[in-house]
Formats: C-alpha cells, sequence, structure tokens
C-alpha cells in the first residue's frame, strides 16, 4: 500500500511517537489524530484537512454506515450545498436561523435575497416534498442525504467544525401511528450504528426545554460518556409531528404527512476514537483500519519470510504494510501503535528458521502458529479483537454511572454520569440540575419506570452530565 509511505516518511505528525497520551480535553485528542488522520491547522476555527490515512478510515467507516442506512430502507439523494433565501424564510415561521448560517455573497446577487450555505437538509426536503408527495402510494417516503454541512460558532474540528460531512435522514408517514412505528425503526438503526461503532452510550429522550423545541415534537439522542469527563451526542433522532409540512405545505389527499429525522456526522468517528485510544495512541478497530496487518522483520534473515506472508495476505485481500527497513525496532512498534494499526506480525530469526508467524494484535493476547494457518488464524484473531474492544466500551459504560437514590447522597465526582429516578415536571427536574449541578440528558428509553427522586411519583430513569 503505497499511497501511505508520504504519512510515515514525510514527517507531518505534530506529536513525538513516543508521546504518551491521556485523554481528558480535546486538545489531548487532537494531539491523537493530528497528523495521522487530519491536519487542524487550516485559517478557519473549527475547519480541518482529512489526510490520505483519515480519509481511508472515514470511509471504511461511512460505508460501512450507509448500508445499514439502505438495509433500513433509506435512498440516498444529493442536495445542493447553496440554499435559496426563501426557504430560509419559510424555516423562520418555526424558529429564525438568520444568525446560524453562513450567507454567499457575490456581484451576480446584490439586489436579490442572498442565499446560504446549508447547515442541514430539513428545510430543503420539506420544500421537495411538497412536490414529491400527493399520492397515499407516495408514502411512506424515506430518504438520506451526504455531505458537508456548515454551521456558525463550530471550534472544535471533527467534534463541532463547520464543514463537517452528515449522514442525515428522513420519513415522511401519512399518520402519527405511522411515525410512531417509523420512530421506533430508527431508534433500532441508531443502536445498529452506535453497537457497530462501538459507542458506550445510551438512548435517551430529551427533555422538552430548550430553544429548538419549536421544530420538534420529540427529541432523542445517543449519549457517550468521554474520558474528558463529560458526554457526548454523536447521533441523533427527531419527530416533527405536522410541524414543517404545514409551514411547506406537504399535503397527501388533503393530510398533512408527519416527519422523522435523525443523523450522525464525523463526530461519531471521534467518539469511536476517543473511547478506543489508549496511552499509545489510536487504537482501529480492524474493519475500520485502512491497515489491517503489518508485517515487521526483525532480523536480516526474517526478511525473504516477511516477503512471503505479504503476498500471501494480499492474494487473501487482507490489507497490510510490509516493513522490511533497518529503523529501531521501538520506534517501529511506537510508530504502528501511534495510528492504531490493528495487528501486527513479528517476524526474527526463530520465526524465519521454523516457518512459524508470531501476531500480536493491538488488543488482545500475542500468539506464535505455523506459517500454515496463518490466515485462518488472522480471522480468529480479528474476531477476538472485536469481541475485546466491545467488552471494553461496555466496562467504560458501567464505570461512568453513579447511580444516585437520595437528594442527600454525596456525589462521586469520578464519574460522569449521575444516573436519577426522575419524572418530567419542571419543578423535579430544575430541583436535580440545583443539587447535583449539571444539564438533564434524557430519560433512558430502555428502562422501565422507577421513583422520581423529589416527588415520590412515578418516573423514569434519567442521566445528569455535563455536555460537550
Amino acid at each position: 500500500m503505497n499511497d501511505f509511505n508520504q504519512l510515515f516518511s514525510f514527517g507531518i505528525h505534530k506529536t513525538p511517537w513516543d508521546y504518551r497520551f491521556k485523554i481528558s480535553n480535546f486538545k489531548d485528542f487532537l494531539k491523537l489524530v493530528n497528523g495521522v488522520l487530519i491536519d487542524s491547522e487550516y485559517p478557519l476555527s473549527g475547519s480541518f484537512i482529512w489526510l490520505p490515512y483519515g480519509n481511508k478510515v472515514k470511509e471504511l467507516v461511512f460505508n460501512s454506515l450507509t448500508e445499514k442506512v439502505h438495509n433500513y430502507g433509506y435512498d440516498l439523494y444529493t442536495l445542493p450545498v447553496i440554499v435559496p433565501n426563501k426557504l430560509l424564510q419559510h424555516q423562520s415561521k418555526l424558529r429564525s436561523f438568520e444568525q446560524d448560517v453562513y450567507y454567499v455573497h457575490s456581484r451576480l446577487n446584490k439586489n436579490s435575497p442572498v442565499p446560504y450555505l446549508r447547515p442541514d437538509g430539513i428545510t430543503q426536503i420539506n420544500y421537495l416534498l411538497s412536490s414529491w408527495l400527493k399520492k397515499a402510494k407516495d408514502l411512506p417516503f424515506r430518504m438520506y442525504n451526504v455531505g458537508p454541512i456548515f454551521r456558525v460558532g463550530g471550534r472544535i474540528p471533527l467534534i463541532s467544525g463547520t464543514g463537517a460531512t452528515m449522514i442525515e435522514g428522513y420519513s415522511a408517514l401519512s399518520t402519527y401511528k405511522d411515525a410512531m412505528a417509523e420512530s421506533m425503526r430508527i431508534r433500532s438503526l441508531i443502536e445498529e450504528i452506535a453497537q457497530s461503532t462501538y459507542l458506550p452510550g445510551f438512548f435517551v429522550k430529551r427533555p422538552p426545554q430548550g430553544n429548538y423545541h419549536e421544530l420538534f415534537c420529540e427529541s432523542f439522542g445517543f449519549d457517550v460518556p468521554l474520558p474528558t469527563g463529560k458526554t457526548i451526542q454523536p447521533l441523533s433522532q427527531y419527530y416533527h409531528g405536522t410541524k414543517y409540512s404545514n409551514v411547506f405545505n406537504v399535503k397527501v389527499e388533503n393530510e398533512y404527512v408527519h416527519l422523522c429525522s435523525w443523523g450522525f456526522s464525523d463526530r461519531i468517528i471521534a467518539t469511536m476514537l476517543i473511547n478506543l485510544a489508549d496511552k499509545k495512541g489510536l487504537v482501529l478497530p480492524p474493519e475500520f483500519s485502512p491497515i489491517c496487518c503489518v508485517i515487521l522483520s526483525l532480523t536480516q534473515s526474517a526478511v525473504s519470510l516477511a516477503k512471503e506472508i505479504y503476498e500471501e495476505l494480499q492474494r487473501a485481500k487482507i490489507p497490510s504494510w510490509l516493513d522490511i527497513t533497518n529503523d529501531h525496532i521501538v520506534k517501529r512498534y511506537l510508530k504502528y501503535e501511534r495510528v492504531g494499526i490493528p495487528i501486527r506480525i513479528d517476524l526474527g530469526d526463530r520465526e524465519a528458521k521454523n516457518k512459524t508467524v508470531t501476531i500480536i494484535p493491538r488488543v488482545g493476547d500475542k500468539i506464535e502458529i505455523s506459517k500454515e494457518y496463518l490466515i485462518t488464524s488472522l480471522n480468529s484473531v480479528v474476531k477476538n479483537m472485536q469481541k475485546n474492544l466491545s467488552l471494553i466500551v461496555d466496562k467504560k459504560k458501567l464505570n461512568s454511572i453513579n447511580t444516585i437514590t437520595s437528594l442527600q447522597e454525596k456525589i462521586d465526582s469520578s464519574f460522569t454520569i449521575k444516573a436519577i429516578g426522575l419524572c418530567s415536571s419542571s419543578a423535579c427536574i430544575n430541583k436535580v440540575k440545583e443539587i447535583f449541578s449539571g444539564e438533564i440528558n434524557g430519560w433512558d428509553v430502555n428502562k422501565g419506570n422507577c421513583t422520581c427522586i423529589v416527588c415520590k411519583k412515578q418516573g423514569m430513569l434519567a442521566y445528569l452530565a455535563r455536555r460537550h
């Protein structure tokens, strides 16, 4: 894979190879990915450059996730990046976004309303649905779009940066009952996506408070605890009811249609990387790594065997990298651990003599096997590593929660999330926020009813945390 010679040879890395990582904030995260996946020094706040290695990671992740989206019946549409101003005026009937978008000025539109760059696709798709949907057979309608979004205020590359790639989906349904069924399907999709990207989170229904409630009837999110001590929402879902169809006059047989939406962006990759990283650097799951396996000859006698194994992996279509350089072995180890390559094959004098192979997964135990069992063994190592990564994030999820049973309970600050029985009363919500300091992320939709810690009436399990 000669495409990666530039990455490993041109010295664009922003952090020394022997640096030991501890992610307590996003500056630490940028040290982890800067010069490996992205270059964040583009002179526009929040913007960044995807480097070749990072682009391949992104392609593998997004291809896997869009396949799941297709399996749920969504078809790909590509929306324009520039949106006419009249759609913003329609949007303003629900909530004004004039201060939140980038406008496009040119000498050609001096005397006409100024268009803007797309912050998301919801205004565009509702405008189009008003002409696309006419008869009952046109429903349900499902579509998704992949493209950049531009929102004023994004400052952190891969987290909230402007120009991030977003995958957003929309469903149009004829009745409330159909919309609720669709909402459950979307929840299943989001949880499947979260599981496949190793996100140790919770699917929650958000509280009705907030600046955006004019745009939807119900809001859901998949919240993930981070090593930073806060939570982040890499996946979201909304039920908009008929709010948008009323504004854009989206009717089927004289009835306003119901709208559901969902979305995720580059942030999902960042969240996965932050949670899987260790002190050595990135930890890429095998299915999302451009190089699944690196073959290292530790001695001159092993060079011939290393070349044989590389050719065998190429024939088996296993993305591999051959390193027969004379660089110091520790430096080579650090380099490949830093960029997150899942599997390393070490070959020295013993392996060359016995025709064996030593396999060292990034997560898991090393094994030494006969060369003839290489492909079978690698497949087994990959499956074990995927299982181990899932166990790691499950453990992180459990270790992030502090269950609170009393308003007088002493708080352990080492936990990211406080789990509290809570009803939907504003008075109870405000009381909990005042005592425990934090925001109500939402109520866990996968848990049953419990007693509200404040009023002792029926409630549900809520999560309180600081949010990014």
